[in-house]
């Protein structure tokens, strides 16, 4: 079967997997909290669906093409062409102590977010280490690229990579307040990150990206748009470490590709974070991990609309048509620039008009 096809075959099976697995998860009691019956596991049903996934692949594959586990016992020597199952597993293993910290605060409640934090950052730290891949060039005029610095620029790569990583990964959880707003926002950037990576002939990572929003679309289906199982700490995280760790692996393979397609696929979660950190240590002297209402999609639902589902659909079409714009103009750094300017611009304009209301909050 060629590649094309088993990747169409994994997808429709990965789609029914999400589905069935987060169905199941509806009918547990785990991990409820806020007086509301619907539990917060579709992380875990997305995580399993992802392992029985890999499970199936390296079943169907031939001999050639099954996972070489010694390349797993050699990580850091771990080929950039190698087998995505194996790029998938290494990921997958590396998340996994991440994975289980979300799963424990979805069940239990009351693990520190310094604590989740700082265990991202040692897991964005790891996967830069033994996964190879890093932010290596900005693609800013009269900026060097990082490699070109020596072993100051390796340093800076690695650091930079690891706090991307680990800043991503909370930042989509961040975002979870709607029904279907992290999962569908999610399905556009593996569905973006795919189309990217198919058209520079990077099958591995084009089957990763598919894999992840079959899988997600499967919990889209259930979550939307009546709420009826929650993403969770655990699947937020989830889907926000593998969005970056593909966002970070295209252009680091692939020259043609400018890291702006990544920046803006990814743009509204890292829009998020960092205005909700300036606004934290800005007017109010908050904390940057303490947690609020006054994200904009929660102003979007609080001014007027009163409507979960479709405050996550007028969400959801920007960030579409970003990603739209990045599988277009995915070597085109200008284009990439100016349309995150506009991401940026779009953001606050929208936002200064939701918070009227709410400032003598």
């Amino acid at each position: 079967m060629s590649c094309l096809a088993q990747t169409f075959v994994l997808v429709a099976i990965a789609t029914c997997l999400g589905f069935i697995l987060t169905i199941l998860s509806r009918s547990r009691k785990l991990g409820t909290r806020g007086g509301t019956t619907a539990p917060r596991l579709g992380g875990a049903a997305i995580f399993l669906g992802l392992c029985l996934s890999l499970a199936f692949q390296a079943w169907h594959s031939n001999e050639s093409d099954r996972i070489n586990y010694c390349s797993l016992l050699n990580i850091v020597q771990f080929d950039q062409a190698a087998d995505y199952c194996d790029k998938t597993l290494l990921w997958l293993l590396i998340f996994t102590p991440v994975f289980i910290i979300g799963l424990a605060e979805d069940i239990a409640n009351g693990l520190s977010v310094r604590l989740r934090f700082w265990a991202a950052v040692c897991m964005g730290f790891t996967l830069t280490i033994l996964g190879g891949e890093r932010v290596v060039r900005l693609d800013i005029p009269g900026v060097a690229r990082l490699d070109d610095l020596g072993q100051f620029g390796y340093l800076l790569s690695v650091m930079i990579t690891s706090l991307a990583i680990a800043g991503y990964t909370h930042a989509m959880n961040i975002i979870d307040g709607l029904h279907g707003f992290a999962s569908g926002a999610s399905i556009f950037m593996f569905l973006g990150l795919g189309l990217i990576a198919m058209g520079v002939g990077d099958i591995g990572l084009a089957n990763i990206s598919f894999l992840l929003c079959a899988l997600t679309l499967g919990f889209f289906a259930v979550n939307f748009p009546k709420g009826s199982v929650f993403l969770g700490d655990s699947g937020a995280y989830l889907l926000g470490f593998f969005a970056a760790a593909v966002a970070i692996a295209i252009p680091y393979r692939h020259e043609q590709v400018s890291p702006w397609a990544s920046l803006l696929i990814c743009a509204y979660p890292v829009i998020e974070v960092c205005f909700s950190i300036l606004r934290r240590l800005g007017g109010r002297k908050r904390s940057p991990g303490r947690a609020d209402h006054l994200h904009l999609h929660s102003l979007l639902y609080r001014r007027g609309l009163r409507s979960n589902p479709k405050a996550s659909v007028i969400l959801l079409i920007p960030i579409g048509l970003g990603v739209a714009i990045a599988v277009l103009a995915a070597e085109n750094a200008l284009i990439l620039q100016i349309s995150f300017v506009v991401a940026v611009w779009a953001y606050l304009h929208a936002y200064r008009k939701l918070i009227r209301p709410f400032r003598d909050q």
